[in-house]
């Protein structure tokens, strides 16, 4: 009678259901394609080139953490975009055969470009690089953590000009002969000029980061979906006429709830199978990897706490005008704390604090995880994991709790 009663009242609002499911299904289509050329793209990344006043008595005062380097040189007014510096210039040049430049993006606007999706990250070399010393000498390359793995071997690419430069130098040097970082600088790319191809160790690393994209957005859909139809569901149950309606049929109250139980995991289940069937749509050999069934696997564990909360909702709220408002606040919030809709490392610190109350924080730090490697991940995830399942057993105890309430002064 609960899996019924349950489907029955999701029935009366198809109408939003179906709009959320409109919502979903062309939001994994156009995760598809927007990466339906990526197999034909050259092999060159995406970015603007800027250069920063860093010497050897300032390298220390950079941040240890790479990702906040590029903001702490914006903080500090530390970038400019020209260089004088031969080994700069000649640095810029070797960069050309790995990097197409992007022109006309001012730095105050790469993050923004980054998230769009105008660009893949910023280079950022350092403009009188002929002054550090060979342990000082750095590049910044600032992007998405999610695209460190594919920009991995165009940093080694680069670390390969800057390490022959040094070894020309002492080389000259100890045959002392000490050439100026102009005669050094044309060497090295001489030295280097037919190695200028590099070799993608994981050629689907791409796709696998944007298919944990779609599965973290997907968050997004899943918890207003669910919020709005089982706190509904949860609502009419309660109310007074229809737990006397209930108490003269040959069903039992406990039994009732586990059918609604029963019918929400259902809801879930059917959800987490769209959401699998689009991404295999998009990235069929990606999402049938062992990766995408545990991101798969991911998204059904969030289901959980999000169902037993939605339940709390429905019991606790005394119109059912107010659920629709709850469902859309709840995930618009959930989606940006979380950095289902923008990436995390584009958010300040406070916002991603506040964001770890939310159960979709979790889920989509685990698919972050999951896109930069199980091997080296798993105490994290195994976290996050134990994490969600500590909300879904907080949750559930909160709604059984309110329903034997509701229950006993009803009844």
């Amino acid at each position: 009678m609960g899996f019924k009663l349950f489907f029955k009242i999701v029935k009366a609002n198809f109408v939003s259901f179906l709009a959320y499911v409109l919502i979903l299904v062309v939001s994994g289509l156009m995760f598809g394609l927007s990466d339906s050329g990526a197999a034909n793209e050259d092999f060159k990344i995406l970015a603007p080139v800027y250069y920063a006043n860093i010497t050897n008595e300032t390298v220390d005062d950079l941040p240890s953490d790479n990702t906040l380097i590029f903001d702490y040189l914006m903080d500090n007014n530390l970038i400019s975009e020209e260089s004088d510096d031969p080994f700069s210039q000649g640095f810029y040049t070797y960069t050309l055969n790995f990097v197409n430049v992007k022109k006309n993006i001012k730095p105050s606007e790469v993050n923004d470009a980054i998230y769009a999706g105008v660009v893949r990250g910023a280079l950022i070399i350092p403009k009188d690089l002929s002054t550090l010393t060979r342990e000082n000498v750095l590049f910044i390359f600032h992007t998405n953590s999610q695209d460190l793995a594919t920009i991995t071997p165009t940093k080694a690419a680069l670390n390969k000009f800057i390490n022959t430069y040094h070894d020309l130098k002492e080389v000259s040097a100890t045959a002392g002969n000490n050439l100026s970082a102009t005669e050094l600088t044309n060497k090295t790319l001489i030295a280097l000029e037919k190695e200028t191809e590099i070799v993608y160790e994981n050629p689907n690393r791409t796709k696998l980061s944007m298919l944990s994209h779609f599965f973290s957005f997907s968050t997004y859909i899943m918890s207003a979906v669910i919020i709005l139809l089982v706190s509904i569901v949860m609502y009419e149950i309660k109310r007074r006429e229809i737990l006397m309606r209930i108490s003269i049929t040959p069903y039992s109250i406990p039994r009732l709830i586990v059918g609604l139980i029963f019918g929400a995991i259902t809801l879930s289940l059917l959800l987490v199978g769209l959401v699998y069937v689009l991404a295999i749509i998009s990235y069929p050999k990606i999402a049938l990897s062992i990766t995408g069934l545990y991101l798969t696997l991911n998204i059904m564990l969030f289901t959980l706490p999000l169902t037993a909360l939605a339940m709390v909702i429905g019991l606790v709220i005394s119109k059912a005008e107010i659920v629709s408002i709850i469902s859309t606040v709840f995930a618009l919030a959930q989606a940006f704390f979380s950095g289902a809709f923008l990436p995390t490392f584009l958010l300040p610190k406070s916002i991603i604090n506040v964001g770890k109350v939310f159960p979709a924080s979790h889920t989509v730090t685990i698919n972050n995880l999951l896109a930069e490697g199980l091997n080296t991940n798993g105490p994290s995830i195994l976290l996050n994991i134990g994490i969600l399942l500590a909300y879904f057993a907080v949750f559930l105890t909160i709604a059984i709790i309110l329903s034997k309430k509701i229950t006993k002064r009803e009844g």
